[in-house]
């Protein structure tokens, strides 16, 4: 590594999230491994408290570019573009790295491509976020990789980078999977070392069901191949996976509407009142 080149670029788009962002700037600079840059892209934000304090942000290790609103696919890109490391690692501008999020992840890439970790929600939400097992076909079918993750810069630049046509989400998921059909390896740390900051209109969270299809079937039209070869019919995959949601969605709501009767309130309630009753017969 060149002298005083930074091995580790952290870029942040930032759309109208001023408000958390020193939060996420300040959990970069307080690594204890330093030999990072900051790149904090502002896609055309709206919001005068964003821009008044992008305006002349002045943070050490750190660089601001300003674009017109183009998403956060196009802003990533942008940011990588303009990079000097060898690793990248996309950080959301409401979202906080653990203070070894670079000392553990960084010595892991000269076995790995990709390294991710355990998640931890805050925000509107608290707890381990629970994520199954790694394994190609189950990425296929849940994105298993955190946005958040540190992987080589090199594998960015044999693919088109974060999808543009990923318009409404999940450019994340598929770009984890462009780079894994070309070979990528993956290892994920079994220690919490990422914040994710859970908002009430999350893009994640505020999905309709339309959304939802339109996402799925782009990102299997994007990786048809790669689906093909664990899915011999993908689009039929996408059918039985909607009606999946169906059927559970309407058995949440009978459980809701049994668990909010009145018969139901009433069992409980004797329920409980017999199992008090035997508690001081005891």
């Amino acid at each position: 590594m060149e002298q005083n080149k930074p091995l580790v670029s952290v870029i942040i788009p930032c759309y109208n999230l001023g408000i958390y962002l020193d939060e996420a700037v300040e959990s970069v600079l307080a690594q204890t491994y330093q030999h990072f840059e900051i790149i904090i892209v502002n896609d055309g934000s709206t919001d005068s408290f964003t821009n008044e304090l992008l305006a002349n942000y002045s943070k050490t290790k750190t660089t601001v570019f300003h674009t017109e609103n183009r998403g956060v696919s196009a802003a990533r890109n942008f940011g990588i573009a303009q990079s000097n490391g060898e690793y990248i690692v996309a950080l959301d501008a409401d979202d906080r790295l653990h203070a070894q999020f670079l000392e553990k992840t960084q010595p892991m890439l000269q076995k790995y491509d990709i390294v991710y970790t355990e998640i931890e929600l805050f925000g509107g939400e608290t707890g381990l976020l629970p994520l199954p097992v790694f394994s190609i076909q189950t990425q296929l079918m849940q994105n298993l990789i955190n946005n958040t993750a540190l992987y080589k810069k090199q594998w960015w630049t044999k693919t088109v980078g974060y999808n543009t046509n990923m318009r409404k989400g999940w450019e994340d998921w598929d770009f984890w999977l462009s780079i894994l059909e070309k070979g990528a390896t993956v290892y994920k740390i079994p220690e919490i070392l990422f914040y994710y900051r859970v908002l009430p209109n999350s893009r994640n969270r505020s999905f309709s069901h339309d959304d939802r299809i339109t996402l799925e079937q782009q990102l299997i039209a994007n990786h048809i191949e790669l689906y093909r070869q664990y899915f011999p019919e993908p689009l039929s995959m996408l059918r039985e996976l909607d009606a999946l949601r169906k059927e559970k969605a309407e058995f949440e709501k009978y459980k809701a509407q049994i668990y909010s009767s009145a018969s139901y309130r009433l069992g409980n309630f004797l329920l409980k009142t017999v199992k008090w009753v035997k508690h001081l017969l005891k």
